[in-house]
């Protein structure tokens, strides 16, 4: 069963089906709980049904009392009925606590289990996947799928059971009683579930325009708070505020239209019920009149009625609970049918690199977009070679676009190649486990991101496993230790989201101690130094030289100065080699370097 999005522009669908699936999958998990909760819950429901018949036992033998007299009877049957109700009491005391106990465990485990899945799943999706994903989408819809859980549960454990049961008990007490009471109580129920669904189907192509309207939302505040300095250094916080004013906008109106179905819900649902009240109380009447029923019966079956209804009120409330968190896991459960496009081989082993050797063994490769005429893009490489020897230093530059940050990327396989191999010590990556694969290189990017943690766990975060001793030594040979003696917690001052609390050059050096507290063997450099003032970069240097020591490195720069000292310099332009050799070769001869460093040297002007 499917429900189709109509009105909206991709005109997706709700895969009903595939998300009940699912999401029963990891209720199966914790079916011991579920059992629990489905036997509590229906004594929990006898238990409230109990005071009923007591109700009409009252009735009854007070009736009898006024007729005969007979006192010590009636004080008998009242003790009787009042130890009765204290045991019903005690019993509604302890099933509720359980009832509440195991929801509690049920839904903060479901809750768990899908945020884990989901959370581990996204982030093993592929590098293009989240350059083409936006993360404030991301963390709205699990965050929104994680909330779901809990009404799917409340829906279908909580809920379904007990009204189905209550619905049965009622439906046997009428039609012991009278077959035409029973049949209005069945009828009665049946047309205010349809009635209810019929509202809640419509109300659904509507929920989901708001599930998108939302989405889009946190997807605009996650931008704008991620990049809050653009903001304010172009004085745009009004133009910020009156774009995010027409989101929620947009998303007020999607509610307005979605809740708006409520009014006639709740309004029909009122009168239904009204009127199976009114011919329940005319049919029990009238066979009160004819003697065929006590008066303790008579209010014994209005008090059913009016318990049923209320179990009614509950089961549709169930309903619009399960239709919802349908439509809430939609957006989410969409993720798992993505497959990573990048997956290790079965039997893969791990990498272990011994000298640091690198080839690039004839490779081509493309980014896979499409160009506005709808043909595929030329690759950007097209049998590509280039070797890299053990403890070599080679430094990558050309023009942006020519590939440089590219070749980075298919050597940490963040994308595989469409043909040739690329190679360390020998061993194809593509044999071997990707987290290996990473877990033996080590990078320097040129914008250092931080975790919103402290200064030390930043560092940490590249080797777990390492002592203080390391880490602080790390620092130490990162030059941070003056910016810890300032900092007012040293290395246990948090440094804020994306580390903004810290400047550029200093967001650089931790990057550098994350990368010497890895000690991989291999090393890249993607322009570590490009955007910092000239003294910091020579200070980075300092710290970036003692990195390189006795690694193999791959230098990404523009500018020339940082590179003059590489063993071997490749020159790229449209993902070829162009030109190779030491920088005095290559500033010696015409051609793309000699350009470059002739713009660099003459502060780019042309005489």
């Amino acid at each position: 069963m499917k429900f189709h999005r109509k009105g909206m522009k991709d005109q997706k669908e709700i895969d009903f089906s595939y998300n009940l699936k699912l999401y029963l999958k990891l209720l199966w998990m914790h079916w011991p709980l579920v059992i629990a909760a489905l036997v509590v819950g229906l004594l929990l429901a006898a238990a409230n049904m109990g005071d009923k018949l007591l109700f009409k036992w009252i009735i009854d033998d007070a009736t009898l009392f006024t007729e005969s007299g007979d006192a010590a009877f009636f004080i008998q049957a009242l003790l009787f009925t009042a130890m009765v109700f204290g045991g019903l009491l005690v019993s509604r005391f302890i099933l509720q606590w359980l009832n509440m106990h195991v929801r509690i465990y049920l839904d903060s485990r479901l809750t768990r289990d899908l945020k884990q899945r989901f959370f581990v799943h996204l982030i093993g999706l592929s590098h293009r996947f989240h350059t083409t994903h936006r993360s404030g989408t991301l963390i709205t819809r699990l965050n929104r799928g994680s909330n779901a859980v809990r009404n799917m549960s409340d829906a279908l454990v909580f809920r379904l059971a007990v009204f189905l049961f209550e619905f049965g008990i009622a439906a046997v007490s009428f039609l012991y009683f009278s077959w035409t009471a029973s049949l209005v109580v069945v009828g009665v129920v049946v047309f205010f579930v349809l009635y209810s669904l019929g509202i809640q189907y419509i109300q659904e192509k509507h929920h989901v325009a708001l599930n998108m309207r939302q989405d889009a939302e946190g997807a605009e505040i996650s931008d704008v708070f991620g990049n809050v300095e653009v903001v304010k250094y172009f004085g745009k916080e009004k133009l910020i505020g009156r774009r995010f004013g027409r989101l929620t906008d947009g998303t007020r109106d999607a509610e307005v239209k979605y809740e708006g179905y409520w009014r006639w819900l709740t309004a029909g649902q009122r009168l239904v019920l009204g009127f199976g009240a009114g011919l329940v109380m005319w049919i029990s009447i009238e066979m009160f009149l004819v003697g065929s029923v006590t008066l303790g019966t008579l209010g014994f079956m209005y008090t059913i009625y009016l318990s049923l209804m209320a179990s009614v009120f509950t089961f549709v409330g169930g309903i619009r609970q399960f239709h919802r968190a349908i439509g809430d896991f939609d957006a989410l459960f969409e993720y798992a049918k993505i497959e990573n496009e990048i997956e290790d081989k079965p039997g893969a082993k791990s990498l272990r690199v011994r000298e640091g050797a690198i080839e690039f063994d004839r490779v081509s490769f493309a980014y896979g977009e499409l160009s506005e005429k709808g043909k595929k893009k030329k690759g950007l490489f097209d049998e590509f070679t280039l070797s890299i020897a053990p403890g070599e230093k080679v430094a990558l530059v050309g023009h942006s676009g020519s590939g440089k940050s590219s070749l980075i990327k298919v050597l940490y396989r963040l994308y595989d190649i469409a043909a040739g191999s690329v190679k360390i010590d020998g061993q194809d990556i593509r044999n071997v486990k990707q987290e290996s694969l990473r877990g033996e290189l080590s990078i320097v990017p040129q914008e250092a991101v931080l975790f919103d943690d402290t200064l030390y766990a930043n560092v940490a975060f590249s080797r777990p496993g390492a002592s203080r001793d390391q880490v602080l030594s790390a620092i130490e040979a990162a030059q941070l230790h003056n910016v810890v003696a300032r900092l007012p917690k040293g290395v246990n001052t948090i440094v804020g989201e994306r580390g903004v609390k810290l400047s550029g050059g200093e967001r650089q050096r931790v990057s550098i101690a994350r990368a010497l507290l890895a000690n991989r063997k291999i090393l890249m450099l993607d322009e570590a130094t490009s955007s910092l003032d000239s003294r910091t970069e020579w200070e980075i240097q300092q710290a970036l030289d003692k990195l390189l020591e006795g690694r193999t490195s791959i230098i990404v720069a523009h500018r020339l100065s940082t590179i003059m000292r590489a063993d071997k310099i490749v020159v790229m332009d449209e993902g070829r080699i162009v030109q190779q050799g030491k920088h005095r070769e290559l500033i010696a001869k015409r051609g793309v370097y000699k350009e470059l460093w002739d713009l660099q040297k003459g502060g780019y002007l042309k005489e």
